[in-house]
């Protein structure tokens, strides 16, 4: 390589360096919110494909604009719970590294036994499902 190459190598690095700095700049004061909007991620948010994507981008959105008291999505609920399940430690990890908001062991805990856990289906289980689901389900 000549030296003009990697001097000019050299300039557009600086160049990339310089517009770097001044986003860090600009994003500096920012909470995560405005940042979120700045970068126009909602965009990127609403043109995702499946309804399991847009459901997580839009109640990570939500997440960031609360500090607490957010109502979960049952399907983050059910994914939580999985990732809970296949490793506490990085569910605990992931949760307090603060990159992703995510419910508390409590809220899990809650979700998983809300009724005893038993083997089989018991009349308290089936009594419950035919509350919820009212009578649809009265010939059972």
């Amino acid at each position: 390589m000549g030296k003009i190459k990697l001097m000019m190598k050299i300039n557009v690095q600086k160049n990339e360096t310089k517009n770097l700095k001044s986003e860090v700049k600009k994003v500096e004061g920012q909470t995560l919110s405005e940042v979120v909007e700045s970068f126009e991620l909602c965009d990127l948010m609403a043109t995702c494909d499946t309804k399991r994507f847009k459901t997580f981008w839009q109640q990570w959105k939500k997440s960031t604009s609360k500090n607490n008291g957010i109502r979960w999505h049952p399907m983050i609920i059910r994914w939580c719970l999985y990732l809970q399940h296949t490793s506490n430690k990085s569910y605990k990890a992931l949760r307090q590294s603060g990159f992703i908001k995510m419910p508390s062991s409590h809220t899990l805990f809650d979700n998983s036994h809300f009724t005893k856990s038993t083997n089989g289906i018991t009349a308290e289980t089936v009594k419950l499902l035919k509350e919820r689901n009212g009578k649809k389900m009265d010939h059972i």
